[in-house]
């Protein structure tokens, strides 16, 4: 339980003057110490809370930076993959082009030759 600094004599004392009996104003001030000590923050629980507050920032931290580095090793690899797709598609219309090059040459030294 969380101590605080609340004067039960005093508050029993302002109880019965206001016309409550002496158990009255007793249990008055025993039952609102009881209630407010559960409900204060004291600088402990703040220290506590804010430790377990920094420990959860940084596993949100590194869990992040290691989503982050699987990405990036994904988009590495795509790009790789893509870049290779690139050069093969290159070479491809290469193998189509010069063929066709030669053979549109031959045809005009032909046509050349013809006239």
């Amino acid at each position: 339980m969380n101590a605080i600094a609340f004067d039960t004599l005093r508050f029993v004392k302002r109880l019965q003057a206001a016309g409550y009996t002496s158990e009255q104003a007793e249990a008055q001030a025993e039952a609102y110490a009881e209630a407010t000590a559960d409900i204060l923050v004291t600088k402990p629980d703040l220290e506590l809370a804010k430790h377990e507050l920094q420990q959860s920032v940084s596993e949100v931290k590194h869990e992040l930076q290691q989503s982050i580095s699987e990405v990036n090793a994904h988009i590495e690899t795509s790009a790789a993959s893509l870049r290779a797709e690139i050069r093969e598609g290159n070479l491809n219309m290469i193998k189509w082009i010069v063929p066709m090059l030669i053979g549109q040459t031959a045809v005009v030294a032909a046509l050349v030759k013809l006239l």
